[in-house]
């Protein structure tokens, strides 16, 4: 062999060699790849569950294990170690055999906070799924797939695989008062949306401002191949030919969005726009009658969209700091209680001396409940705008409520005092962050803690 066919040869074993050793693979364009044998792959829970395959699955292989309905027993976080800070796009590698569960709970955390997405592993064969955009910091955030998935127990297998990190822009820190908005991270309910059914009635007209583009989100009924409706953007000095059209945009997201115990596919495009006032109509088509969802945002160049009081003190303790020798935690996040858990954290002083001490709102916001409800007694339900989107705070078994319904409060602001009122073994308060409203008519325990925050680490970090 030729001394040039001996380079070539050599050349080649050594890329096969650091495919094998370093299987977190690196491109050129920053894609961090963490499989089921890479540094970066973390894998819980008792080995008697956890099951290899080889042959399946991005690499070679994969895992899998059995549900559980209500509680986790086995568990994988992905760490990507990232080494630049920026936005990501997230991928879920889904192979052909063993991803079987409908209820697939991915949970990324990220440097605004943790969001949850839920994937029919089911519906994909051997491909990379999309999970969002998200900003991370160097070094920091992962995701985590748990088995607890809703579905009665063991009768479904979920697969682990790999998850890609694929760099869209370095950059630093975002300036305060701004948030990145990412495509799949649609925060709220058909409340927030427009419900538009393509009677000729349905336009709306809006203000562009300079700087400002134009992104749209249609939600329509999953299973629907072809969207009945059609949502337009027109000029108003040029009505009669628009400038977008979302028939004529792909769909972003092929997981669905839940929507009031249904599915829904999620459809984005963004208008071309300039600054003036454009009408948003509704068209209808030829197909089957099914409702349509939209929802607009206006955002500044680069994709950021103006969320106020998006700085890190947002939030504050509604009584005193519990990490100092003062007021303590005398029940945390997540206890057990059985087979449910603590929703919230239980603030109080040593021998009683809390009753009567003031509590203050978390965070600036408007009361949505002040009332006296069964276990909670006297009880305080306020909603706040938050990086991670909106939030709620409950504040429970109060001595009184200095604040009713509706009204608007400033963090910091008094809204009751320490009491023991409803169900309360002594003064103590019950506090609760919540990322859906919250009802004050349920006791402090359940079996599924999606949707709350640990208070502490919420307000520690916000």
């Amino acid at each position: 062999m030729s001394p040039r066919g001996r380079t070539v040869v050599f050349g080649l074993v050594l890329v096969v060699l650091v495919a094998i050793l370093f299987p977190a693979v690196v491109t050129a364009k920053y894609v961090v790849v963490i499989d089921d044998g890479s540094h970066g792959f973390e894998k819980h829970g008792p080995a008697k569950w956890w099951h290899k395959v080889r042959g399946i699955g991005f690499g070679g292989d994969m895992f899998w294990t059995w549900n559980n309905k209500n509680r986790v027993d086995n568990y994988v976080v992905w760490r990507p170690n990232l080494k630049y800070t920026g936005y990501y796009k997230v991928y879920v590698f889904i192979p052909r055999n063993y991803a079987y569960t409908k209820n697939a709970y991915y949970e990324i955390y990220h440097a605004h906070g943790k969001t949850v997405k839920k994937i029919d592993q089911s519906r994909y064969y051997d491909t990379w799924v999309y999970l969002g955009k998200y900003y991370f910091k160097a070094g920091k955030g992962c995701v985590k797939l748990t088995d607890k998935t809703g579905e009665r127990w063991a009768t479904k297998k979920i697969g682990f695989d790999a998850i890609k990190f694929e760099l869209v822009k370095k950059t630093n820190k975002p300036k305060q008062g701004i948030l990145l908005h990412f495509d799949l991270n649609f925060k709220g309910s058909l409340s927030d949306a427009k419900h538009r059914r393509g009677d000729g009635k349905d336009e709306k007209t809006i203000t562009v401002k300079p700087g400002q583009e134009l992104r749209l989100y249609i939600f329509y009924k999953e299973g629907n191949t072809k969207n009945p409706y059609i949502v337009r953007v027109y000029p108003s000095w040029n009505k009669n030919r628009f400038i977008a059209n979302s028939d004529n945009n792909e769909q972003i997201s092929e997981v669905g969005w839940e929507i009031g115990g249904g599915r829904w596919d999620v459809q984005k495009f963004k208008a071309p726009t300039k600054p003036g006032k454009y009408e948003i109509r509704v068209v209808y088509k030829k197909g089957k009658k099914a409702p349509t969802y939209y929802r607009y945002d206006r955002l500044l160049a680069k994709g950021y969209v103006i969320v106020k009081n998006s700085q890190k003190d947002n939030f504050q303790y509604p009584v005193g700091n519990p990490n100092k020798l003062t007021w303590r935690i005398s029940q945390p996040f997540g206890n057990r209680r059985g087979n449910k858990r603590h929703t919230g954290v239980d603030l109080n002083l040593p021998g009683s001396r809390d009753l009567g001490k003031p509590v203050k709102a978390t965070a600036k916001g408007i009361v949505i409940e002040s009332c006296y409800a069964r276990g909670w007694g006297n009880v305080i339900v306020i909603k706040h705008n938050s990086p991670v989107g909106e939030v709620y705070s409950l504040y429970a078994h109060l001595k009184d409520r200095v604040v009713k319904k509706g009204d608007k409060v400033n963090k910091g602001q008094i809204i009751g005092h320490v009491g023991s009122t409803g169900y309360s073994t002594g003064p103590h308060l019950h506090f609760e962050i919540k990322s859906t409203k919250l009802r004050p008519l349920y006791g402090g325990y359940k079996q599924n803690l999606n949707g709350f925050y640990n208070p502490i680490e919420f307000i520690r970090k916000y």
